[in-house]
């Protein structure tokens, strides 16, 4: 199948060029985007150029006749108009001329129809005005009447309402008077009727009745109030004059008792009478002192209720008086309304009477007028209509003559352009179709031979002779997608001239693509899910194969399998614990943990590394060399169990902002399992190749594969996982030894012993990170001395050589001195003293402990000789030392 993929026929398209390069001319396109643009090519574009083919032909065909017809109906437009030009132009004059006639006799009958309805709006204007005047008089002497008849009964209310009034009170007091004259008959007294009122009463009643009416009232009721109060009299009443004159008759029997010493009766009978008579005499006594107080209380309350009927009366008079004022005005008021609307309205009716006849006047002087106006006009038009009818017939001819010849030209000009248009139609749908073809079977070709070159099946022998790679792979296979162009409209065209060499039915790999799409989402159900573990474990063999070693390093999460599906990988633990992030993690507060130091490496890398130099990790790593930071892949199997809110959000920033630090996500989700509401799972899929494991078959959810059935690849055996992870960590743990070349950190030959150290010393150690060096500067502040510490095989002497031999080459032996002392028997500084190192003072080579003090001592007395030596010349240190004149 491969040859016949690379049987392209070059003849089609001169310009095919079957690589990956050639889908795009002005981008460098991913693997995984190049296999996007070609399927999408072969579905869009067969339904393109089938749609572009038959549009092509349809629209030519649809022209062609369009023009075959447009020219016919042309041609014999031009002939009918030629043969009936001078008939036209005939039938126009005479129609012309029927329908000006025909207009000047509707125009003169507009005219006499317009000027009797005039005449009518006149008049109707004119009796509608006249109307509305009359019916405006109406409604005033309406409202008048109406006025006039509401008002005519409230005077005779409001007088009934008074006299009811004054008839309640005056009985009031009556009944007041008559509870006064039973207190007189209780006094023993008769009540007798006032005096007839004075003049001067009288007047004053006349005059106020209101304040009169309503003193006596007053006046009555204090009268009643004191007649109750009276004191004296009130031995008056009932049967105390009685006792009273008991008493003094018990008291005459008494006296006679006293003087006769007799109780018989009749000894007492004259002692008794004379008490009788003077009880009774002081009784009379009192009888006439209560009639005076009596009298001064009922006195008044007579008086007033003389005063109270006079006022009364008076009352009910002027009531009586007012209600015939109220109404005599009312009828007064009527009557002037009336008069009024008489005196507005009958002018106006008259003056749109005259109004009329003014109108009528000058409507009936200007009818004549308009009429001799209207007909001068169709006089005018008759002789326009000849004119116009003799040039239409003398040119008739020359225009029949210009239209033929003119239509001759644009039908055999227009046919030539329909025929090239359609050509260069078909030949651009060619074309595009080929070039496409093309291009989908260069980038199908590329993909099919790296997977088959770089990606062996797992039962291949190439796995027993595989070594570790060396740079990274461009994809990562985890299945094949079998394309067949039967299931896509229009991708088979029957013509010759679209046929193509690519196969109907094609298997094309399902990968993932580095740097861009090295994401993977999968969704499985329970039928699936071992074969979703499977898709992973291959991913991670194929990761650990084809990516350089020390360069990967996974963190597993697995909550449901507890790390039974992974536990092959944890091999690598064996040889660098940094490959497997130390275990697989299965609880939820690990799960947080390791998301957490995810994200804070992407922090870093995004901070530290990347700034605003590098667009990624990958661009990082590329320019970093030999410190280039190693990508990460983090493995989720069942999500979301064992996943918190927190957990969720870190995992959608990996999925998000990762790629670019490095970071992938393969992840499989279980199905049956509710998706946590802090976490969009859309978001996930756009920034991953996403597979779905469903009812046993599988699909990919991506730009119209989902219609072609996917093959997972078929997982590796325990045994080749061992042996894989086995190698990856022992090449890995090699491979993490960073190696410098020397010469990055030397000086060029023209910079040798140009380093001054009065200052500071300062030397290039390595690299750090892509674009700076890593620097020992001594001699700054605080920084004057240096500890190397390290555990054995971690590269101090390394170090130490790289430092005394850079030191060597950058300063001058008039710069810098080494003092070297070796305890490991000579074998790290013996090198200096065989070759003697210009820059070595002593170089103690010996392992006896005495040797070294002596060393240290010699070290000791030149500090003391240059102690004394700044001291002498009133310095602090060797930069002011040096400053002087005479220094050396």
């Amino acid at each position: 199948m491969n040859e016949k993929l690379r049987s392209v026929n070059s003849v089609t398209d001169p310009e095919h060029n079957p690589t990956i390069e050639a889908m795009d001319s002005k981008t460098n396109r991913s693997p995984l985007a190049s296999l996007d643009d070609s399927i999408d090519f072969i579905v869009s574009g067969s339904e393109d150029r089938a749609r572009r083919d038959r549009e092509s032909r349809t629209h030519n065909d649809q022209q062609i006749a369009e023009e075959a017809e447009l020219h016919r109906a042309t041609v014999a437009g031009i002939k009918i108009a030629f043969e009936k030009s001078t008939r036209t132009e005939n039938q126009t004059r005479e129609t012309d001329l029927e329908t000006e006639n025909g207009g000047y006799e509707t125009a003169v009958k507009e005219l006499h129809r317009n000027h009797r309805s005039k005449r009518k709006r006149i008049e109707e204007h004119a009796q509608s005005r006249i109307t509305e005047m009359k019916q405006r008089l109406d409604e005033a002497t309406w409202l008048a009447e109406a006025v006039f008849e509401a008002s005519e009964t409230t005077p005779r209310e409001n007088f009934e309402k008074l006299r009811e009034k004054v008839e309640t009170r005056t009985l009031e007091l009556e009944e007041v008077c008559e509870l006064a004259r039973v207190e007189v008959r209780r006094y023993r007294q008769k009540p007798h009727e006032g005096p007839q009122p004075s003049q001067e009463r009288t007047d004053r009643i006349s005059s106020d009745p209101e304040a009169v009416f309503a003193e006596a009232t007053h006046q009555t009721v204090d009268s009643l109030n004191r007649l109750k109060a009276l004191k004296f009299a009130r031995i008056l009443r009932g049967g105390v004059p009685f006792l009273i004159i008991m008493v003094c008759g018990g008291l005459g029997a008494l006296v006679g008792w006293s003087l006769d010493g007799s109780v018989e009766p009749a000894a007492m009978l004259p002692e008794i009478g004379i008490g009788l008579i003077i009880g009774t005499a002081l009784m009379a006594g009192c009888w006439l002192a209560g009639r005076k107080h009596v009298h001064s209380c009922w006195a008044p309350m007579a008086t007033s209720i003389q005063d109270t009927r006079m006022a009364a009366e008076l009352l009910i008079e002027k009531a009586r008086r007012v209600q015939r004022d109220i109404e005599d005005n009312a009828i007064h008021v009527r009557e002037r309304d009336i008069k009024k609307a008489k005196d507005k309205y009958l002018p106006l009716i008259e003056d749109s009477r005259r109004e009329q006849e003014t109108l009528l006047n000058d409507l009936e002087f200007k009818f004549p007028e308009k009429a001799e106006r209207l007909e001068r006009e169709h006089e005018q038009r008759l002789r326009t209509i000849e004119r116009t009818w003799a040039d239409g017939t003398s040119s008739a001819r020359e225009v029949f003559d210009e239209a033929n010849e003119a239509e001759r030209s644009r039908h055999e000009t227009r046919l030539a352009e329909l025929k090239s248009q359609f050509d260069a139609t078909q030949e651009d749908i060619r074309i595009d179709w080929h070039k496409g073809m093309n291009r989908a079977q260069a980038v199908f070709e590329d993909l099919i031979t790296r997977t088959s070159e770089n990606h062996p099946s797992f039962e291949s022998d190439r796995w027993t002779s595989w070594n570790p790679a060396s740079e990274l792979p461009g994809i990562i296979p985890f299945g094949s997608v079998a394309l067949d162009r039967n299931e896509i409209p229009d991708a088979l065209p029957t013509e010759e001239r679209f046929a193509h060499e690519l196969p109907e039915s094609i298997s094309l790999p399902a990968f993932l693509s580095f740097p861009d799409t090295c994401s993977l989402i999968i969704e499985s159900d329970t039928e699936t899910r071992p074969q979703s573990l499977g898709v992973i474990r291959a991913l991670m063999t194929r990761l650990l194969a084809t990516m350089p070693p020390s360069k990967l390093r996974f963190t597993i999460l697995d909550p449901v399998g507890l790390g039974e599906a992974f536990a092959g990988f944890m091999h690598l633990v064996d040889h660098d614990e940094k490959l497997i992030n130390d275990r697989i993690w299965t609880e939820t507060r690990h799960i947080e943990q390791r998301l957490l130091d995810i994200t804070e490496h992407m922090e870093t890398v995004i901070q530290k590394y990347l700034r605003n130099e590098f667009d990624s990790i990958i661009d990082y790593n590329e320019a970093a060399g030999e410190v280039a930071e190693p990508l990460r892949f983090l493995i989720v199997s069942d999500f979301p169990a064992n996943f918190t809110d927190v957990a969720c959000k870190r995992l959608a920033s990996i999925a998000t902002s990762g790629p670019k630090c490095g970071v992938y996500l393969i992840l499989m989700r279980d199905l049956k399992r509710e998706m946590p509401e802090s976490i969009d799972l859309e978001m996930l899929h756009a920034h991953a190749v996403h597979a779905i494991g469903r009812n046993g078959s599988w699909h990919l959810e991506r730009n119209h594969l989902e219609r072609f059935p996917l093959t997972c690849d078929a997982e590796p055996s325990e045994d080749l996982i061992t042996d894989v992870a086995r190698r990856v960590g022992e090449a890995s743990v090699k491979a993490d030894k960073v190696e410098v070349p020397f010469e990055m950190i030397a000086p060029k030959p023209d910079q040798y012993w140009t380093g001054s150290s009065q200052r500071n010393l300062a030397v290039n150690l390595g690299r750090s990170g892509a674009t700076k060096l890593q620097q020992l500067i001594l001699g700054v502040g605080t920084a004057q001395h240096a500890l190397i510490a390290g555990k054995t095989g971690s590269g101090k002497s390394t170090l130490l050589h790289a430092l005394i031999t850079n030191l060597a080459c950058w300063y001058s032996p008039d710069e810098v001195e080494f003092w070297l002392v070796d305890f490991k028997k000579g074998v790290e500084f013996k090198t200096y003293a065989t070759h003697n190192l210009p820059h070595a003072r002593a170089v103690a080579v010996e392992s006896d402990r005495e040797f070294g003090v002596s060393v240290l001592k010699g070290l000791d007395d030149e500090l003391k000789r240059r102690g004394d030596l700044y001291r002498s010349h009133g310095v602090q240190d060797l930069a002011g030392f040096r400053d002087l004149d005479n220094g050396q």
